[in-house]
Parts: C-alpha cells; structure tokens; sequence
C-alpha cells in the first residue's frame, strides 16, 4: 500500500511540473478547437470554420469559437473592424501576408474580455473620419482590460498603434510600429505591463505613458525618429523601468520623464545621434524626483544630453534624481541643471562636450 502511495505522489508530482513546462508557451490554450479563416474562401454556402470549409471573415470566426478555442486566421486581405470578447488565441498565418485593414473606418482590434494571445498580422489605416478625439479616435489594437498578448505583429498608417486604457498586466512582444500618431499608449492607470522587442518608429510620439500608469516595463526595444519623444513618461506614472533600449535619430527629446513622474528607472541604455527640430536632448527630467538614471551611453546629442528641471511658478520641483555610471560625449553640453536640488551625479565619464 506504501509503494503504490509513492507511485501516485511521484504521478501527480509529474504531472504537475508538465503543467508548468508548457506556460512558457506563447499561446495559452490548447489547439484541440481549431477554427479556420481563410479570405479567398468567399461564397461557400458549407463554411463552418472546418479546414475545408472555412469561414471568409475573421469576425465569424471569432463568433463562432467557444473560450479556449483557437482562431488560425490564413494569409490574406482581411477588411474588418474586429471586436474579441472571449478567451482564444486569434494566430494569423504569417505577420507579412496576414493583412487586417481598418479602412478608415475605426478600430482594427478591439479587445474587450477575456485572455487572449493575438499574433501573426499586419494591422493598417486604424482612423476615423469623424475626428481624433475620443470617442472617434481609432487605434490599431485597443485594449480595456488585461492578461493579452500581443506578439509578432506589424501595424502601420495608424493613429495609435496598440492603445491601454485602465489595462494591466498585458505584454506588447516582437512588435514593429510604424507611422502612428502614437505608436504604444498607455493611460488611466495601465500598470504593470510589459513591452519588448519591439521596434517603433517614425511616429510623433513613440511610447506615451501617462496619468499613473506605474510599474511598467519597456526592454530591449529599439525606437527611432520618432518626432517628439521616443519615450514619455509623465502625469504621476512611476516606478517604470526603462532597460537596454536604443533610441536615435530625428526626435526633440529621446526620454521625457516630467509631471511627478517618479521613482522611474532608465538603465543600460544607448541613447545617440539626437537631432531634433526644437529641443533635441537625450533625458529630460522636470517636476520629478527620485528617478534614476544608470549604466547609460550617451553621445553626439545635438543639444544637452540629460537636461534637469525648471522652475514651475517660481518653486523647484526637480530633485533627488540620480545619474550613476553614464558616459556621455560629443554633446553641446554633457549634463544641462537649470533648476534642481539635491540631484546626484556619480561615477559618469565625460568627453568631448562643448561644455562637460
């Protein structure tokens, strides 16, 4: 009876470290419920989702799957406003040939409920002809809620490419962004979410966290040209972690941590060859403090390569931030104070500024 007692332990024991083996997957469902979406598949009066007969549309697919079914979208021109509020995987056949195209009018991906993984698509021309301001403003992916991911995908001509409202505990993985008014945005309290790998550029603002969006996440990102900040981190959004990131290119400010924006983390990033039309500095930091700043290269910045504070009605508001262990050369000035107190610079290297 003890031996077949220890047979049962050693059972349950492996089965549970099976389960956890296959969490690192990228899809969190099984793909026993498969459910087919093919564009070329029009007028089929059999269409059921099956392989042979699969349906023409993404929306009908997703209407048609139960929770934790899978929806394999294959390659195609798909023209649709999609709208998920269950819990399946949505797996476009490949990123390059997978096309959902908003048309202008609205939203590409709308995600209200559930948890899902949504990866393999291009998503284009997310706008709205009524205007840019809610609620006619269209984003390329819209999240409301939390637990999606969203990986290997492409979106470009779009307002906004991925946008959080009040979302948490999200991730944003193997994304390449380009030509949004804002490429990721997060607000009303989106906290704890993760970007990476993601490459986003020639928008106006790259990733745009704001209004006490904390604890969030970006790593390992490469964002450049992006017209006004490759980074903004404002409005009480804090203890957001910046980390081997390269940011360059044609942008007025790489980094803006400002508007009590507190307790932010920027390290082992490279920050270089900033050359905007107005501001042109690597990191501002302003009304802030304790933000730090570490292990950084920074160099042939065209105006200042950190700049720090100003005075908001006469009163300093920028203090106790530190700068540890950066390098920056080759700027207009290495570290620019116009009003702070108590900021800490330890342990930087600088060369070749016009003025250290």
């Amino acid at each position: 009876m003890m031996a077949r007692s220890i047979l049962i332990i050693l059972l349950f024991t492996h089965l549970l470290i099976g389960i956890t083996s296959t969490c690192t997957l990228s899809y969190i469902f099984s793909n026993e419920n498969v459910i087919y979406v093919d564009s070329s598949n029009v007028n089929d009066p059999l269409e059921n989702g099956s392989r042979e007969h699969p349906f023409d549309k993404i929306q009908e697919g997703i209407n048609a799957a139960p929770n934790g079914a899978t929806v394999k979208v294959l390659s195609g021109i798909y023209v649709e406003n999609i709208v998920v509020e269950k819990s399946i995987n949505l797996i476009g056949e490949n990123a390059e040939d997978t096309i959902i195209n908003a048309n202008y009018n609205g939203h590409g991906i709308i995600v209200g409920a559930g948890s899902i993984v949504i990866s393999g698509f291009t998503i284009m021309n997310a706008y709205n002809a009524k205007g840019y301001m809610p609620p006619n403003r269209a984003h390329a992916i819209d999240i409301r809620h939390g637990n999606v991911k969203i990986e290997r995908c492409v979106i470009r001509n779009s307002l906004v490419g991925i946008y959080l409202g009040g979302a948490s505990n999200n991730v944003i993985s193997n994304i390449s962004i380009q030509g949004a008014w804002i490429g990721v945005w997060m607000e009303f309290g989106s906290c704890k979410n993760t970007i990476e790998n993601c490459h986003v550029y020639g928008c106006d603002w790259g990733i745009h966290i704001k209004e006490s969006s904390n604890d969030n996440t970006i790593k390992n990102c490469i964002l450049h040209d992006n017209h006004k900040n490759s980074i903004n981190i404002v409005l009480s959004s804090s203890r957001n972690i910046i980390e081997n990131c390269v940011l360059y290119g044609e942008t007025d400010t790489a980094i803006d941590i400002s508007w009590y924006s507190d307790n932010n983390v920027v390290e082992n990033c490279i920050i270089r060859d900033i050359n905007g039309e107005k501001a042109y500095d690597g990191i501002y930091l302003y009304a802030c403090v304790n933000n730090i700043i570490r292990n950084c290269k920074i160099y042939n910045i065209k105006q200042f390569g950190i700049l720090i504070g100003e005075l908001e009605n006469g009163v300093i508001c920028t203090y106790g931030n530190i700068i540890q262990n950066c390098t920056i050369h080759n700027c207009f000035r290495g570290i620019n104070f116009w009003n702070g107190l108590n900021n800490v610079i330890t342990q930087c290297i600088f060369y070749n500024n016009k003025h250290q």
